[in-house]
């Protein structure tokens, strides 16, 4: 399986289900705070934090979805901004365009004012 940031990616038989949740880095802004529905279970990337944790969507064979999400980063260095756009294809087989020719039935944002 493959680490995506602030994704983790649960399979279920032939289902995906594409949680989302919150980088807890002091240097990420803003801080996305709320219910973690994977506190408790073991082996979630979010496991025992307290930072935001949520099911995006589950994913059945030959669906599709898209996630989307932005900070703004601080550090000594100065601040710079960031926008991620994951896309995701349940499908047994990839072809050259996949992900071009989906139809992105799902989607999820995390989309906060940066300024």
């Amino acid at each position: 399986m493959i680490d995506v940031s602030c994704t983790d990616i649960i399979k279920d038989g032939d289902k995906y289900i594409i949680k989302w949740f919150a980088l807890e880095y002091s240097g990420y802004k803003p801080t996305r705070s709320g219910y973690n529905e994977d506190f408790g279970r073991k082996g979630a990337k979010a496991q025992g934090k307290r930072v935001l944790c949520e099911t995006a969507f589950v994913l059945d064979k030959g669906e599709s979805g898209k996630t989307q999400f932005n900070y703004r980063c601080v550090s000594s260095h100065g601040q710079h901004y960031e926008q991620y756009g994951i896309y995701f294809i349940n499908t047994d087989k990839l072809e050259y365009n996949s992900f071009q020719t989906a139809t992105y039935k799902y989607g999820y944002s995390q989309m906060a004012n940066l300024f």
